[in-house]
């Protein structure tokens, strides 16, 4: 009986806790699908095509609505316009990621942009993305995606069951093409890995 009784007690415990906790969030309620205790909304979510299961609830709760999965809460934009005025007009506001150890710190270094916090590498980053991805300078990168969408055709025509090693080439192939080394890189060369290994941070 012991156990049983220590698993029921800890149990309302972290019941109270969970309860207590959302109790004492400052921001005003969103509105979203009922959930379970401790697990929320997991038992909901699909895990093949989840993105049908969260356009039903932007039709249900409107385009911005919260689901809970496990102990993380999540705020679901469900429309562009919503999406465009939050993240890009608010960026300063809604920019930044929670803290993420594995993917963030120790298999980027904490210099991939997609995972980083928000601050003043963050904003050189984005600034310097900015400057590459503009129309202008986007324009420039037009013969180089020319030509290598066509070697990717020509090459699984003669090559079908190499498509692999194909679309791994490619964007490394641009991305060494636009930091200006001049020469194509045949499918099989040796630089191929030290071009990939100079672009890792």
């Amino acid at each position: 009986m012991e156990p049983l009784v220590f698993g029921v007690v800890s149990l309302l415990l972290l019941l109270i806790f969970t309860l207590r906790k959302r109790a004492n969030n400052q921001y005003p309620k969103l509105p979203g699908p009922p959930r379970l205790p401790i697990i929320g909304n997991l038992h909901q979510l699909p895990k093949s095509r989840p993105w049908v299961k969260l356009a039903e609830w932007t039709r249900e709760y409107g385009p911005i609505y919260e689901i809970q999965l496990g102990r993380r809460k999540m705020v679901v934009l469900g429309h562009p316009e919503v999406a465009m005025e939050l993240l890009d007009k608010r960026s300063a506001i809604y920019s930044s990621r929670p803290r993420q150890i594995m993917t963030s710190e120790l298999v980027s270094r904490g210099l991939r942009m997609t995972f980083m916090q928000y601050g003043d590498l963050w904003r050189r980053e984005r600034k310097l993305l900015h400057q590459l991805t503009a129309p202008k300078p986007s324009s420039t990168y037009e013969p180089i995606q020319d030509w290598e969408s066509s070697t990717l055709i020509r090459d699984l025509i003669r090559n079908p069951n190499g498509y692999w090693g194909h679309a791994q080439r490619l964007p490394e192939v641009r991305l060494c093409k636009s930091l200006s080394i001049p020469e194509r890189l045949p499918q099989q060369t040796k630089q191929l890995p030290r071009c990939e290994q100079s672009t890792k941070p």
